[in-house]
């Protein structure tokens, strides 16, 4: 298995990530008044974790048995983060 971990914080701005196919990614995504947009590859599992004030998330991906696994914890304050 590869294994492979992104930081990032977003404030007054965007950050775009792209997670790279075929490996397990944990991602920590932090925004204030800021968002984050991961994008992911087809054929992936995504579990999200986090918490935030006036903000949101917002995951627009499906279950795939057996493959790699998205890890996303995210915090935020006044934005969010996008995972598609």
């Amino acid at each position: 298995d590869k294994d492979c971990a992104i930081e990032v914080s977003a404030i007054f701005g965007g950050i775009d990530i792209l997670v790279p196919p075929g490996v397990n990614v944990k991602v920590n995504a932090n925004s204030i008044f800021g968002g984050v947009s991961v994008l992911v590859p087809e054929n992936v599992n995504v579990k999200v974790n986090g918490s935030g004030i006036f903000g949101g998330v917002s995951d627009k991906t499906t279950h795939h048995e057996g493959a790699p696994t998205i890890y996303i914890k995210s915090n935020f304050v006044f934005g969010g983060v996008s995972i598609k």
